[in-house]
């Protein structure tokens, strides 16, 4: 766990990664101090989008942060993806098999 750990844009003390932790763009993903972040946990940043877990954060096992979607628009979605940051602030619960 400590490999992936020095792979993140930040990682603060105390931060425990669970098995099966997932995470895309790790350069772009910022885990502040006494987060735990649950088993089977994916999180997919971008190459021009972070995502930000605050202190004290708990992210349940099978949750889902993306910061790409679709634009929902009522036309094609193929090739129409639009990218934006995802901040947790502190003291933040996720929920089990949530998707943010």
């Amino acid at each position: 766990m400590e490999y992936r750990k020095s792979l993140l844009g930040f990682c603060g003390e105390d931060v425990v990664l669970y098995s099966g932790v997932s995470i895309v763009f790790p350069e772009n993903v910022f885990i502040h101090s006494h987060a735990h972040i649950g088993e089977r946990v994916s999180i997919r940043a971008s190459q021009n989008s972070k995502v930000v877990i605050g202190e004290w954060c708990q992210v349940a096992n099978n949750a889902i942060i993306l910061t790409g979607g679709h634009i929902i628009d009522g036309g094609l979605y193929y090739g129409r993806n639009q990218f934006v940051d995802v901040e947790l602030e502190r003291n933040v619960w996720v929920g089990a098999n949530a998707i943010i």
